[in-house]
């Protein structure tokens, strides 16, 4: 199965939670900024690790590429109140341009469950699959109460408040179940979410975990991902209408007892750093970067610039304040914003290609760009984007042979930038006077175009790689940019990738 997210004491109701003890406390895979104590610090980070070994031994298929995780837990709800997304929720995913982000209001065993409710999101999200708002929140309840103990780990258990709600609320219809969207009163507002919640557990419950519907269920996932449709992933995979997929769920919940899964097996042991004080920059940079990604920009920005003074060599101020200005549309800011985050010294993958993406937006000169894409590829050599870009870049200065030569080297490919691929591999075959191959990636191309506009393309390349066959007929133009990934700079999170056609 496929699938599987110190406040500066500046400015008016700002609190000044640098005050309050923060510490950090790192794991292999993740990093814990927490006022709670070292104790429950460590046994949070350690659930975290048994929950992504379990995942990942789980799937079907890698996952994505992640960003780095950041837990965020405050000590108690008062604190936590100026960082909540929604006042009933005691916990929350979000992500920027260089990390996840999963917060909690304290480290308490319900506020872990929510928790790992919102890291199942984030798994969902980089696995590729689009799911409608039920079989999202569904799934992650259903893994939510995820535990390892002597050897066996164990999915499934019915949280205490989803069974409150579907013993005492009344039931939602199926068709208004599976409509409900992320505006929806049912998903937002705290008196109706308890039975849509309860409803979308049982419901993920019997797919995935229930007899004559478990063994369909990857079924199910790609198709109501590819289609969008619930009802129709129910036709597909199960043969069944809403009606049917109702009567079922409601016997499912009253037979006398819903099991989880048991799985055997020890998960992998990992060291779990020793705590250490977060400094008063790391915990205000933290807390004022999940100020911003709650939409309240201005003053994530206030925040940030008064940092900016008291830290003025700090690379990783400028860079928050670099990808804050490009989501307000200040382009050449953050593009200086970026600069002097390279001249102070920051370094990875992401600051190179994000600062060559806003390069090519602002039309910024070509040769710097190119290092800069040359350098994220030099640091992460299987970043598709950059590779795309590194090829069209050397089109348009007619290094052709240099650019096919980059572009054979992505071996797999993801459908939303196949057609792109294809394109760019056909018009510079063209230009090389490789016509067979032009036309052979020209037709791939057309199998993965996913719009009218994009087929429409590729069909007048096919003709003008017909009409090019006369001695007359002038070359071909570049190919078109990547205009389905314009910004700002979150890296796209893709699913399932094919190997890309190489030459016969």
């Amino acid at each position: 199965m496929r699938w599987l997210l110190a406040a500066l004491a500046w400015g008016v109701g700002v609190p000044a939670l640098i005050g309050a003890d923060w510490i950090r406390v790192n794991s292999p895979n993740f990093e814990l900024y927490t006022s709670s104590g070292e104790r429950e610090a460590r046994a949070t980070l350690d659930i975290f690790e048994q929950a992504r070994d379990f995942f990942l031994r789980v799937k079907s298929t890698a996952l994505a590429a992640r960003l780095p995780v950041t837990l965020v837990a405050f000590g108690d709800a008062k604190d936590y109140r100026p960082y909540s997304l929604k006042s009933f929720t005691p916990a929350y995913f979000v992500a920027d341009e260089q990390r996840d982000y999963i917060v909690m209001s304290d480290l308490g065993a319900d506020r872990t469950r929510a928790a790992i409710h919102e890291y199942v999101h984030l798994l969902v999200r980089d696995s590729g699959f689009a799911l409608p708002v039920w079989l999202n929140e569904g799934m992650a309840d259903v893994y939510s109460t995820f535990a390892a103990q002597d050897g066996k780990i164990m999915v499934g258990s019915i949280p205490r408040d989803r069974n409150y709600a579907l013993t005492h609320e009344k039931w939602m219809r199926l068709p208004a179940l599976v409509a409900v969207g992320m505006n929806s009163p049912e998903y937002n507002e705290q008196e109706r979410a308890g039975i849509f919640y309860g409803q979308s557990w049982l419901l993920a419950h019997m797919l995935i975990l229930g007899d004559g519907y478990a063994a369909k269920f990857p079924m199910f996932l790609a198709e109501v991902s590819a289609s969008g449709s619930s009802q129709n992933a129910f036709s597909s995979a199960y043969g069944k209408t809403l009606a049917e997929i109702e009567r079922d769920m409601s016997a499912y919940f009253r037979q006398s007892t819903i099991g989880g899964a048991v799985y055997r097996g020890e998960l992998q042991k990992v060291d779990i750093g020793p705590a250490r004080p977060s400094t008063d920059l790391e915990t205000a940079l933290t807390l004022a970067t999940l100020t911003g990604l709650l939409g309240r920009t201005g003053e994530a920005s206030d925040r940030l610039e008064k940092l900016a003074v008291a830290h003025p060599d700090d690379p990783e101020v400028e860079q928050a304040l670099a990808y804050l200005d490009w989501r307000r549309g200040n382009l050449d800011r953050a593009l200086g914003r970026f600069e002097q985050a390279l001249t102070h010294g920051a370094g990875g993958w992401k600051i190179y290609w994000d600062y060559a993406r806003l390069s090519a937006l602002g039309g910024r000169e070509r040769e710097p760009r190119l290092a800069m894409v040359r350098k994220a590829l030099e640091l992460k050599p299987d970043l598709t984007e950059a590779r795309l870009m590194l090829g069209q870049e050397l089109y348009g200065v007619g290094r052709y042979a240099e650019a096919q030569a980059e572009l054979r080297q992505i071996l797999n490919i993801d459908p939303p930038h196949a057609t792109l691929l294809f394109v760019t591999m056909a018009y510079l075959s063209a230009q090389l006077s490789q016509p067979s191959e032009a036309r052979r990636y020209a037709e791939e191309a057309r199998k993965y175009a996913r719009t009218p506009s994009q087929t429409a393309s590729v069909d007048r390349l096919l003709e003008d790689l017909e009409n090019r066959a006369a001695p007359s007929s002038p070359g071909l133009p570049p190919p078109p940019p990547d205009v389905d990934d314009p910004g700002p700079p979150i890296l796209r999170h893709r699913g399932p990738q094919r190997p890309a056609p190489q030459p016969r």
